[in-house]
């Protein structure tokens, strides 16, 4: 692996975290926040492939580098999210795994309530029929 793909896999890492982790965008992160919370992954190195994914995002016009801090630039944000669009499966597919475990969750509770339902109006449907029979018997001797 070239330097560049390791650069741009570092760089593809910060947009996308950009896009969906980053709450405030007005505030920068530095090299050493990218090295604790984004690049932990064995393949960087830190913190040379920081600063060279900021040098790169900010001469791609993604980001500013201000005082060594990185401020995202909405070309960035876009970027990120395409980045998590296309490699990562987007929202949708975090929205889908996450309905999947809510639709497991409704299929167990609504298979105990279908078997209680079967379980239990039957046998009050034979409490109902004990119950005519009963009175039957009782007003046939009388």
């Amino acid at each position: 692996m070239g330097v560049e793909d390791k650069a741009w896999r570092a760089e593809k890492e910060i947009l996308r975290w950009a896009a969906v982790e980053h709450r405030h965008l007005g505030t920068g992160i530095d090299a050493l926040f990218i090295g604790a919370h984004i690049l932990i992954d064995d393949r960087f190195a830190f913190p040379a492939d920081a600063n060279v994914a900021m040098e790169n995002l900010n001469r791609r016009g993604w980001a500013e580098l201000k005082d060594g801090q990185l401020l995202f630039l909405s070309e960035g944000i876009l970027m990120g999210e395409v980045i998590d669009d296309v490699d990562y499966g987007g929202r949708w597919k975090r929205w889908r795994k996450r309905r999947k475990y809510e639709f497991f969750y409704w299929l167990a509770w609504t298979t105990v309530f279908c078997g209680a339902y079967l379980v239990i109006v039957p046998a009050i449907l034979s409490v109902c029929r004990l119950i005519r029979w009963l009175m039957l018997v009782i007003v046939a001797k009388h």
